[in-house]
């Protein structure tokens, strides 16, 4: 009996890892067909305003901006900004995609550093990233997190599938 759960075991997390794919993000351009990922590089670094397809789904940073807060109680440590990013994402796929901005987006800073979602930086965010996208249909909202002032360039990485290998990674320059 423990040879037969130990089996299942065994058998469930090799399928679990197994079965991820790879989506190779690529530049969607008026010419570039959105159903083509074998021609774009593995490791293209996109820039805000462009859009560019990473599985079924399709993304655009359309902008951001930075806030030292709203009022007094909502506000970034001294030192600090909240840094909101703007994205459109799109469900070109035949299923519901699940999004979270937890789960979904990695912020890190030049050195590698990680930054993590403000809620208090999302309290000023015009709709959120979070939730399902039905095939066809788009979402449009704000990620938010407080960064250290001093910084002025961050790289936003972008995983739209918790089983799938593939990544995308945008420039987030700050002024």
């Amino acid at each position: 009996m423990k040879k037969l759960v130990y089996l299942l075991i065994v058998g469930i997390i090799f399928t679990l890892t197994g079965c991820g794919t790879t989506n190779v993000p690529t530049k969607v351009t008026s010419s570039t067909p959105t159903t083509d990922q074998s021609s774009a590089p593995k490791n293209e670094t996109f820039k805000v305003g462009d859009t560019f397809k990473l599985g079924d789904l399709q993304y655009k940073v359309n902008g951001i901006r930075t806030s030292g807060g709203k009022n007094q109680y909502m506000k970034p440590k001294d030192g600090n900004v909240f840094l909101l990013i703007d994205m459109t994402i799109v469900n070109n796929g035949s299923q519901d995609a699940s999004i979270s901005s937890m789960l979904s987006f990695k912020l890190t800073d030049k050195d590698g550093r990680s930054q993590d979602i403000s809620i208090e930086a999302l309290s000023e965010a015009n709709g959120k990233l979070d939730g399902s996208i039905p095939p066809g249909k788009k979402m449009t909202g704000e990620l938010g997190y407080e960064v250290p002032k001093a910084s002025k360039s961050f790289e936003l990485e972008i995983k739209n599938d918790l089983f799938s290998n593939g990544t995308a990674t945008v420039e987030i320059p700050v002024n």
